[in-house]
């Protein structure tokens, strides 16, 4: 073998020849140890081909050697890099040192294969990596050798091969001697029989070996810290002690802070420490917001934080429940009493009102507007507004006017709530006069009605005239109303009761009242002029017959009384007597006129005629 590898191809020979002597040469080496080749899999081997006389190429039985190297010389290199042409020439190999042909293994077909221990179960599933084998291809010398000489280039790569994973299998060349025209030989041929990649097996394969999330991300090993010394200074290198007192009188200084900031509310909330029990006044108007009303407490020294009293209103919804009026209130009541007094009546301002008998709706309103109770303008507009159907007595009454109520209104000693609601007003002036006139006063009304049809009957009236004028308990209160004006006292209001049903039942003889009182009430002239007796109008009785449209006045019950139960009398006149400040009644219009003729003289000054 030491001969062999001092070989130096011959200059002479030519690149056919060199090539064959460095392969025969190579693998005529006793010494090459092959590597252990991956795990087969079944390749079909190339169909051998044979010339006609030629005997079958010997079977060459491969032995993988574990962990082998090849060590290819040299020489080998050199010759493999300057790749010459194949030529038909060839040395005689000694017969001594010819190796032995190895054997062809039979083809075993995939289902007869088992795995043995050395080889990995591959799944279905994922074809394996095939390995690539040495595969050999006959060839034959004279022709397929000869005829492709001029286009074959052999070449050997030592680093592509060990890249790629190829082996070589040594085939033996003679040395000596030409073979024969038919002669066929094996040459080793390098096949690479490793498929070729499929991106989506590639792909499949790399998502297969893909390491688990936990694989790829293994926990680092904690790192334990010694912890350092501690030394003998804290907070801004003061010692611990020290540190440790600032502490503590900080967290000191906020607590006691805090507290006294708790505590405030808590007095203010409560009521806490009040020294003197004073009481105060405070009203709540229409329209007060809530800061409104929080801003009248703190005026008034009943609370000390409005912030604190608002946002208490907020959770219990005092906006609610707190009521227009006018409380008397005191600085020991906490907000919950605040709240309550002022949602109840209790705690509520009341103005005691007396309205005197005579008068009008209109000088009532502006009696209770300036006792604090309510505004004219909103009465007026409750009057017209209310609802009214659950008073018997105000049956027929149009809201057409302010003054619709006229007369219902009992005169009378009244205490209301301060800022109180005119409905609320209205309804407990017109309760009044329901619960004053009573049955025994409803009972009346049948008694004067059949006074009055007698009247009409002695005078000549009708029937049909009779029923048409029976008196209503409107007409009576009209009645009533005339003589609250013009009755001096109360006895006489029975004596012009019956002037007023004289006249009425005498319709013919004395159509006309002739009532001053109208005309003052229409006209709200205290003294009337000839102007004021000339203009006709519906409260004019000295033009217009009969009873007025509504009432003049809200009447007493003593003038009520008169209405329902007149004296009966022949008097169809009276005229005042400012001397004694009564009335003089007559029978005939004579007797009446020298009574004024009387009066002319003494005073100069006449009274209209009634």
């Amino acid at each position: 073998m030491e001969e062999n590898k001092n070989i130096q191809p011959d200059p002479e020979l030519s690149p056919e020849e060199q090539l064959d002597l460095l392969l025969a040469e190579f693998l005529a080496t006793p010494d090459m140890e092959l590597p252990t080749p991956p795990p087969q899999v079944e390749v079909p081997l190339p169909t051998l081909e044979f010339a006609a006389d030629a005997e079958p190429p010997v079977e060459v039985e491969i032995e993988p050697a574990p962990e082998a190297e090849i060590k290819i010389p040299p020489e080998t290199e050199a010759a493999v890099a300057m790749e010459p042409e194949l030529s038909d020439a060839s040395e005689e190999i000694p017969e001594a040192e010819a190796p032995i042909e190895p054997e062809i293994e039979p083809e075993v077909s995939a289902e007869e294969t088992e795995p043995t221990d050395t080889e990995e179960e591959i799944p279905s599933e994922q074809p394996p990596a095939v390995p690539e084998i040495v595969a050999l291809e006959e060839v034959t010398i004279g022709e397929s050798l000869a005829d492709d000489s001029e286009s074959a280039e052999i070449g050997v790569d030592e680093q592509a091969l060990e890249a790629a994973g190829l082996t070589t299998v040594e085939n033996p060349i003679a040395e000596e001697g030409e073979p024969d025209a038919e002669e066929v030989i094996s040459i080793p041929t390098l096949i690479n029989t490793a498929p070729q990649e499929n991106p989506e097996d590639k792909e499949s394969e790399e998502m297969d070996n893909a390491p688990a999330p936990e694989e790829q991300k293994q926990p680092q090993p904690i790192r334990k810290i010694k912890p350092k010394k501690k030394g003998q200074w804290g907070l801004l290198s003061l010692p611990h002690m020290a540190a440790t007192i600032i502490w503590l009188a900080i967290i000191l200084f906020i607590g006691v802070g805090l507290g006294n900031i708790l505590w405030e509310y808590a007095s203010d909330m409560l009521a806490f420490d009040q020294d003197e029990i004073i009481s105060v006044e405070i009203s709540i108007d229409e329209g007060d917001t809530v800061d409104d009303i929080t801003r009248k407490l703190q005026e008034k020294g009943l609370i000390k934080y409005p912030g604190f009293f608002k946002l208490y209103a907020d959770l219990t919804d005092a906006a609610n429940k707190i009521r227009i009026g006018d409380y008397t209130l005191t600085n020991n009541l906490d907000y919950k009493a605040l709240v309550s007094a002022m949602a109840s009546n209790a705690a509520r301002l009341t103005s005691k009102v007396v309205i005197p008998e005579g008068y009008s709706c209109q000088q009532i309103f502006y009696l209770l507007e300036g006792k604090d109770v309510c505004s004219a303008t909103a009465l007026q507009k409750a009057a017209m507004e209310m609802d009214l159907s659950n008073y018997w007595f105000l049956d027929g009454v149009v809201q057409d006017n302010p003054n619709c109520l006229e007369g219902y209104l009992f005169p009378d000693t009244y205490e209301f709530y301060r800022k109180e609601t005119p409905e609320n007003v209205l309804a407990k002036l017109l309760a009044n006069f329901n619960r004053r006139f009573n049955n025994t006063m409803r009972e009346n009304i049948a008694t004067i009605n059949e006074q009055f049809a007698e009247m009409l009957r002695k005078n000549g009236m009708s029937e049909e005239y009779i029923v048409q004028h029976q008196l209503t308990i409107r007409e009576v209160v009209i009645i009533a109303s005339m003589i609250e004006r013009e009755a001096a006292n109360t006895s006489e209001g029975y004596t012009i009761a019956s002037v007023i049903y004289n006249r009425l039942a005498n319709p013919n003889a004395y159509p006309y009242l002739q009532i001053d009182a109208t005309l003052v009430y229409y006209t709200g002239h205290n003294e009337l002029t000839l102007e004021d007796l000339a203009t006709d109008h519906p409260y004019n009785t000295y033009l217009r017959p009969g009873l007025v449209p509504g009432p003049i006045s809200n009447p007493s019950r003593a003038s009520l009384d008169a209405a329902l139960d007149p004296s009966i009398t022949t008097y169809y006149y009276y005229a005042l007597n400012p001397a004694t400040g009564e009335h003089k009644f007559s029978e005939t219009l004579e007797e009446h006129e020298a009574f004024l003729e009387s009066l002319r003289g003494t005073q100069e000054q006449t009274e209209p005629e009634d």
